[in-house]
């Protein structure tokens, strides 16, 4: 029986079923029907035919995922709302990890280096621990987004195309950005961090490399959906 219950999953999933959903309806599921097979043993048929029985009187499969499909609001946002989840929800979480570490620069600077003309030079002891954390923020939030879309188009069997529409968002954006820091000349130790997108006119290596992480992912997840489908 466990074959039925991974095909219910993926076909509940692929259906755009939120995962929390999914989880709690198999378990329901599963608790129903060891009650039957319980119920079918007590009356005297042996295990084999007890879970053929209690699975029959479950319904099929068809049956299952129509019952949930039935009520819209247990499918999850990404389902109902691909373009705002998978393309435009990325480069915005990039622009919120981007501006933690430029805030990080700015009171780095503030804190560290006042006297400085520019935050860029070197520093050490806990200054190097502080700047180095923002700097691996910055360096690192185009593939932390990436990674995270990646893990939510597979965990809920996401095989919308606007996943690679917010994959190339972020790597653009992510290939452009330049921070720029600057001291206020109209005010004493004043100054201002900013992060600008200009573009370069070539594409880097890493940027290459998550677009085809993503458009591995999706062709997966497309194979999968028609194997479950077609099974």
């Amino acid at each position: 029986m466990r074959r039925q219950w991974a095909e219910l999953r993926e076909r509940l999933l692929m259906a755009g079923v939120a995962p929390r959903h999914t989880r709690r309806y198999l378990h329901e599921l599963q608790d129903h029907y060891e009650d039957l097979v319980r119920e079918a043993c007590a009356q005297g048929r042996d295990a084999e035919q007890a879970r053929a029985d209690a699975w029959r009187r479950l319904g099929t499969l068809d049956v299952l995922v129509e019952t949930m499909l039935q009520r819209p609001q247990l499918r999850s946002w990404s389902a109902r709302m691909p373009w705002l989840t998978l393309a435009l929800l990325p480069p915005v979480a990039l622009a919120a990890l981007y501006g933690v570490a430029l805030v990080i620069l700015a009171t780095g600077w503030a804190i560290f280096l006042p006297d400085a003309a520019t935050p860029f030079q070197p520093v050490h002891g806990v200054a190097m621990l502080y700047f180095g954390f923002g700097r691996l923020l910055y360096y690192a939030a185009p593939a932390l987004v990436v990674g995270l879309l990646v893990l939510h188009m597979v965990r809920q069997r996401q095989y919308s195309v606007w996943a690679i529409v917010g994959g190339v968002l972020v790597s653009r954006a992510a290939g452009m950005a330049t921070v720029h820091a600057m001291r206020l000349p109209e005010q004493a130790n004043a100054s201002r961090v900013s992060l600008q997108l200009q573009s370069s006119g070539q594409t880097p290596l890493w940027m290459s490399a998550m677009m085809l992480v993503l458009v591995v992912v999706y062709a997966t997840l497309v194979w999968r959906k028609q194997r479950v489908l077609s099974s």
